[in-house]
């Protein structure tokens, strides 16, 4: 993932060694509160407090949906999902603002943990909708 590549590089420059986790978003947050980690990524939707600081974004991320071209699915927004079934990614509401936030109480909404399996599920017809991000 681009962010973590930047973050890497950054920490290599200022002289510190490297060596990835990848926890579920609250354990990293309380790890860094703890001073078990240094650092995690990505973060958002945080605001500074004791032992834990943010910095401005790096990178943006604009969300992907996927839908089998058979069901002939049209959506010309992210509000147009309110009903479908959407499987996504760890982190994707902090992703992607306050309009796919409402998703999660609307659709039949699922996070996936391993990205690696939302095509899958898709091609299954486990989900109408994945959603993933590209890069802005």
């Amino acid at each position: 993932m681009i962010d973590l590549d930047i973050v890497q590089a950054v920490l290599f420059k200022l002289g510190y060694e490297v060596d990835f986790k990848f926890p579920r978003l609250a354990r990293g947050n309380s790890s860094v509160k703890s001073h078990e980690y240094n650092t995690i990524a990505p973060i958002f939707m945080h605001q500074d407090e004791k032992d834990f600081y943010t910095s401005q974004p790096i990178v943006k991320y604009k969300p992907m949906v996927f839908s089998l071209k058979k069901n002939a699915f049209n959506p010309i927004s992210l509000s147009d999902l309110k009903s479908a079934s959407i499987a996504t990614f760890q982190g994707a509401m902090g992703y992607f603002g306050s309009e796919f936030q409402k998703l999660a109480h609307h659709a039949i909404y699922q996070v996936i943990v391993d990205m690696g399996v939302l095509p899958e599920l898709l091609v299954k017809e486990r989900f109408e909708y994945i959603v993933l991000y590209q890069f802005q």
